[in-house]
């Protein structure tokens, strides 16, 4: 759990950074598709802030994902079917960490030397990619867990390596779909545009897209995350009720103490999980 709170927090920091649409008084016509594309981050203290927590966290991902990708290749014992998904999640997050500095550069204004608008869109997509991906194995593991409790004994039949290596297949495949839907719509649209002034997300991405991007991989994931994790939550609360209460009916009960606490702490880690997931994704899915 500690480890999908971590990689919500890298994985939403890619987006977090919108585009905001300034007065256009006493601007031209021929001016407007230029200062409808400037980025946010105008001033010198929150473009510093931007920069310092991209070349933080980038590390931070590179490092961490490389050591579980390490680890899952040198022992055998760690490839299990559950650990497939992991294996999965630290891909793509080692992905985004790489992309966060070019992410950075465009999202900043850096389109000098771009020589069209869909050069800018192929990086967003394949940035978007690496975040479906992330959000559905996600929501994956939390399945996974669901499926260890409600099924303890089909588990095993169901969750075997085939079907895990089909599954992420499947994910990669959609979200690559998903991840350049916005290059497909300029196409499909006919946008044509020589060199861009501006490379920002929301100043290229149009606003259909955003709401089907929304629509196919956030809003679902986030409601089947919070049904997964609702389940584990009061399974796990009636298991240490139960616990307890035996516990209790044995003469030797001075250590009961201790039971108690259990589900308490198992709510936090899921509440802490959920809440990261939903808290820091949905400033980009609503801006």
């Amino acid at each position: 759990m500690d480890v999908v709170s971590f990689n919500n927090t890298n994985q939403a920091l890619l987006f977090n950074i919108y585009v905001g649409n300034l007065p256009l008084d006493n601007i031209s016509d021929s001016d407007i598709n230029v200062s409808k594309t400037i980025t946010r981050l105008t001033s010198p203290l929150a473009v510093t802030i931007a920069v310092l927590l991209v070349f933080l966290f980038s590390p931070m991902i590179l490092i961490g994902n490389s050591l579980v990708l390490v680890a899952m290749y040198r022992f055998k014992r760690l490839r299990t079917p559950s650990n497939y998904l992991v294996m999965s999640l630290a891909t793509s997050d080692l992905g985004i960490g790489m992309f966060m500095p070019i992410g950075m550069y465009l999202e900043l204004g850096g389109a000098n030397g771009i020589p069209n608008i869909k050069v800018c869109l192929f990086s967003y997509g394949v940035a978007i990619a690496l975040c479906c991906v992330s959000v559905l194995v996600m929501v994956a593991i939390a399945v996974d867990r669901f499926m260890s409790l409600a099924r303890p004994l089909r588990y095993n039949n169901l969750i075997t390596h085939s079907a895990i290596e089909r599954y992420i297949v499947v994910f990669w495949a959609y979200s690559s779909l998903v991840g350049f839907s916005p290059l497909f719509y300029s196409i499909f649209k006919d946008v044509h545009r020589g060199h861009t002034e501006d490379c920002s997300f929301g100043g290229l991405v149009a606003k259909p897209v955003q709401l089907f991007m929304f629509c196919a991989v956030y809003g679902p994931s986030a409601l089947v995350l919070l049904v997964c994790y609702g389940y584990i939550y009061f399974v796990a609360r009636g298991h240490a009720r139960a616990i307890s209460t035996e516990r209790h009916s044995i003469p030797r009960s001075h250590e009961s103490g201790s039971s108690a606490s259990v589900h308490p702490r198992y709510g936090l880690a899921l509440a802490i999980t959920a809440g990261m997931f939903l808290g820091l994704w949905l400033p980009f899915q609503v801006s």
